[in-house]
């Protein structure tokens, strides 16, 4: 424009070919903390569990739930995307295509969670009722 470069958010330098380390850490940041709170809130259900059985045991505190199932995929999901965006540079070309998308899949993320925590409120609520 006018005789200079402008750089997409995602890119910095003169030529535009160097990452953007703040908008990466950022990001990634954000991506790492929602990948903590999953891990939290799994912990959490998965200790629930636990202490809600009649004769605990590690395994079946661990079935698969919906829920849980939620939060694993999230984390996995949340924990990927920022690896990528703290370390952008360690990442292969085809991954990095599709990881670069940073707004969907945090909506995605955040909205997973908060569905996971109405559905924890609910259950917490009808168990005291």
């Amino acid at each position: 424009m006018n005789g200079t470069c402008l750089c997409e958010i995602r890119y910095s330098g003169d030529e535009c070919a160097g990452p953007n380390m703040p908008y990466h850490a950022c990001i990634g940041g954000v991506f790492l903390l929602v990948a903590f709170v999953c891990a939290v809130q799994l912990t959490i259900c998965v200790v629930t569990e636990y202490r809600r059985l009649k004769a605990p045991t590690f395994l079946r505190a661990c079935k698969v739930t919906t829920q849980k199932m939620l939060y694993l995929v999230a984390f996995l999901a949340s924990l990927i995307r920022g690896a990528y965006f703290v370390s952008p540079s360690a990442f292969q070309e085809g991954w990095a295509t599709s990881l670069l998308s940073a707004y969907y899949p945090l909506l995605m993320s955040g909205s997973s969670l908060i569905v996971c925590f109405w559905a924890e409120i609910v259950t917490a609520l009808s168990n005291y009722c």
